[in-house]
């Protein structure tokens, strides 16, 4: 019996021609790629000559977004509920207010410091020892402060994607028969080749597809 009867070949599986080549190899130490999962990793280059190899490409592009699009319905319930939750900023806000009146406590406190010392007599070495301490509190508090920032910064556009994916998808055909570059613009984020030539397909909403 041939064992190859049966086989389904998987459309979101490529092996690449002989004359593609790599590029920003990552293979001696894992890089995270947009601030995901540090892996080990190489981007491919195929020249367009290949077209053979281009077609399995954009065919397997065209399976994702067909397998993604056949859950429509489960990926935007999905969609919005990352958005709510992870890119939810109550709890940081509420951090940074706390930061923010920690600093002006700790301003308030270095000025009636300098004062003091403008108007009573008192060692300075103990005048310096308290203001390096009163500034290193201030500077903790900054830091955390900026560090909040940034998170809060990085929630909102990940939310503002999302809820662009979420616009874009409602809009998009349940499925293509033909590659669509738009599609590929506005939906897919990355591509990664695995080892064995399945590709997973990351989408601007965090979802992946793994063939």
């Amino acid at each position: 019996m041939n064992n190859n009867t049966n086989k389904v070949s998987n459309p979101m599986k490529v092996i690449t021609g002989p004359d593609t080549r790599w590029s920003y190899a990552n293979v001696w130490e894992a890089k995270s790629i947009n601030g995901g999962t540090p892996k080990f990793s190489v981007s491919l280059i195929i020249p367009k000559s290949d077209t053979k190899t281009v077609a399995k490409v954009k065919a397997a592009i065209e399976a994702a977004y067909n397998d993604l699009m056949g859950n429509r319905s489960t990926v935007l319930a999905d969609c919005e509920l990352i958005r709510q939750t992870l890119c939810d900023t109550t709890a940081l806000d509420a951090e940074m207010q706390q930061e923010q009146d920690e600093m002006a406590v700790v301003s308030e406190l270095m000025q009636a410091h300098i004062k003091k010392n403008a108007s009573v007599a008192q060692s300075q070495e103990a005048y310096a020892l308290e203001s390096e301490r009163i500034e290193k509190r201030y500077n903790a508090a900054f830091e955390h402060y900026t560090a909040l920032e940034t998170e809060k910064e990085k929630r909102m556009r990940k939310s503002k994607e999302i809820k662009t994916f979420i616009t874009t998808l409602k809009k998009q055909p349940l499925a293509i028969n033909e590659w669509n570059e738009r599609l590929w613009i506005t939906l897919l984020d990355i591509a990664i080749v695995q080892r064995d030539g399945s590709i997973v397909f990351r989408f601007k909403s965090g979802k992946e597809i793994l063939a």
